[in-house]
């Protein structure tokens, strides 16, 4: 659809004198739509009021008009900048199809070879115009009537194709404002989405608020742990030497306890000694007493008997 590279019409007509067109621009503007800009010079302005562009490829001539455009007229798409400035879109007469010659026609006296459209130009580029000669062929009075008829279907066809342009064009106005009430709400959407996303943040940025609190809480909560656990050891290392101290005291009470037995069963021992100490010093005591009383009676006898010898 785009074309190769384009070259002049068969047999061109000799150009007009200084008469030129500096191409600026010659593109595909949409799938059906091709757009021509640059500026003419030594060229009426009347030539330019009916531009015409003419594709072929192969066996097929496609003739281009221009579509409405700006408020203008069907059929009057040209835009004028100034002078003989200007800019035209044409619209494909059905399904666009590949090509490898364009022109550009001019009324019924001018004519431009182009090159294909989309081509890299390396800035704006120099094109002749050409004037074209009208042919005189000999036309019979039935093939007038049939050229008549051909003309006015064609005029027809004309007449149905601006209609289905103009229907399309409609269509398009209509896809256009539907896409703009689609971006509307698009827009819309978007800002609310931008709001409760804003509302989101906000919530995250409070809930990870929360979240730095309660961990830094949770880590003081640590710390008062690790510290308790620090404590918790110390007092069970105490706890651990009360044990052992307790355990060494409980050792050293019972062998206190067995020295106080060992103690006692000597001091049962030794009160046995005394009490036996004791039952001898009476039976000792009692048995000096009869030597005593013994002695007593010996002696008042040795007294008698001495006193009974000394007195006879």
């Amino acid at each position: 659809m785009g074309g190769t590279a384009a070259g002049p019409p068969a047999s061109p007509p000799e150009s007009t004198a200084g008469a030129t067109f500096t191409l600026e621009r010659f593109e595909w503007a949409a799938p059906d739509l091709l757009e021509i800009a640059g500026r003419f010079a030594n060229v009426p302005e009347a030539a330019l009021a009916e531009p015409v562009l003419v594709v072929r490829g192969g066996e097929r001539t496609d003739r281009l008009v221009p579509v409405a455009d700006s408020g203008l007229q069907p059929g009057r798409g040209l835009r004028r900048f100034g002078g003989t400035r200007w800019r035209a879109s044409f619209a494909w007469p059905g399904t666009p199809a590949s090509f490898d010659r364009a022109a550009l026609e001019l009324g019924e006296d001018f004519v431009v070879a182009l090159p294909a459209p989309g081509v890299q130009l390396g800035g704006r580029r120099e094109l002749r115009v050409s004037r074209r000669e009208a042919p005189t062929p000999i036309v019979s009075a039935a093939d007038r009537v049939g050229l008549h008829a051909d003309l006015a279907a064609a005029r027809e066809e004309a007449e149905r194709l601006r209609a289905k342009l103009h229907d399309a064009q409609q269509f398009a106005r209509r896809l256009r404002q539907d896409l703009e009430a689609q971006r509307k709400r698009r827009d819309a959407e978007a800002k609310r989405f931008q709001e409760a996303l804003s509302a989101v943040r906000g919530t995250a940025e409070e809930a990870v608020t929360a979240e730095r609190r309660s961990a830094e809480a949770l880590r003081a909560e640590l710390e008062e742990a690790r510290a308790a656990s620090s404590a918790h050891e110390r007092l069970q290392a105490e706890l651990e030497e009360q044990r052992l101290l307790v355990a060494e005291a409980g050792e050293e009470r019972r062998r206190a306890y067995a020295e106080r037995d060992a103690a006692a069963a000597r001091l049962a021992d030794v009160r046995g000694v005394v009490e036996g100490l004791a039952r001898a010093e009476g039976q000792l005591g009692a048995q000096i007493q009869r030597l005593q009383s013994q002695l007593s009676d010996a002696a008042e006898e040795e007294s008698s008997a001495h006193a009974a010898a000394s007195g006879p």
